[in-house]
């Protein structure tokens, strides 16, 4: 099995973002989805480690480690508070990589500060909360103010109750589960401390985006889509790109997670888009 790479978390002055590889060149933010910690990065980051900018990890609201504050709540205007704190990674700016819901999240940044983020990669990554329509049970727990977030930790409890529930609740994503053994073991402890208030609010932001302002963005985002994606499907997914003025798409054969599933196929796809020159 391989050992994953151990991604330290940040301080609360930090803003929730830790460092997670030193380099040269403009600094790479990674950003995970719903469910995830930073160590979903992990197996991307030591195999391609060699050719690696200065790289960060931000968590998501509700996820370890994030800490929260007391009286921990989501404001609307929290993307805009994390790009904040991204301004002091690089005087001339940041790329954005997000899977998931944090390319949704990576897409919100990019669309507040178009002078902070140079380019966005999306993996897997949704522009609505609707998800063209594909209700699921975190859409209802979002729809559910009081109860919400009774119906998450309870659904965490299950998912996290042992290893083997914990892998076989990722393997449900995964088209090639080959990928499972990538999955850094720490990320299910990790997930024990999960805020399921904070992920209920998450949520609940989620649900209030609809895509209508993508057209807003004008860095370049490029896009790896899973054509066998049972979570958020490709037809989805080609739609935020049609949406965008400035994008591109590669189809990849994987489920949800090609960075784990196929890194054969993904790794070279990532380390080009890393090579690209980006807008001043």
């Amino acid at each position: 099995m391989n050992i994953a790479v151990p991604i330290q978390a940040p301080k609360p002055a930090a803003g929730h973002i830790a460092r997670v590889h030193d380099g040269t060149g403009m600094p790479v933010v990674f950003i995970p989805g719903f469910l995830e910690t930073t160590d979903i990065w992990s197996s991307l980051l030591r195999r391609t480690r060699p050719f690696l900018p200065e790289c960060h990890a931000l968590s998501l609201p509700g996820h370890p480690p994030w800490v929260p504050e007391p009286d921990d709540h989501l404001t609307d205007d929290w993307a805009n508070t994390i790009a904040e704190t991204l301004e002091d990674l690089g005087p001339k700016g940041v790329r954005l990589v997000g899977h998931s819901t944090g390319g949704l999240v990576a897409l919100e940044i990019a669309r507040l500060r178009p002078d902070l983020v140079k380019d966005v990669l999306l993996i897997g990554a949704l522009h609505a909360g609707d998800v063209g329509g594909h209700k699921t049970w975190t859409h209802a727990a979002a729809e559910m103010p009081w109860i919400g977030p009774f119906l998450l930790s309870a659904a965490l409890k299950a998912w996290l109750r042992s290893e083997e529930s914990f892998r076989a609740g990722l393997a449900s994503s995964m088209a090639d589960r080959a990928g499972l053994f990538d999955v850094p073991v720490d990320m299910r402890e990790m997930m024990r401390s999960a805020c399921p208030r904070t992920l209920h609010a998450l949520l609940q932001w989620m649900s209030h985006r609809d895509g209508a302002d993508l057209s807003d963005i004008s860095a370049p985002v490029a896009s790896v889509i899973g054509t066998r994606d049972a979570v958020i499907s490709p037809h989805h997914q080609i739609d935020t790109l049609r949406l965008l003025g400035n994008s591109s798409a590669t189809l990849v054969p994987t489920g949800h997670l090609p960075f784990l599933e196929r890194p054969d196929l993904f790794d070279p796809l990532f380390l080009g888009w890393l090579s690209r020159r980006t807008p001043n």
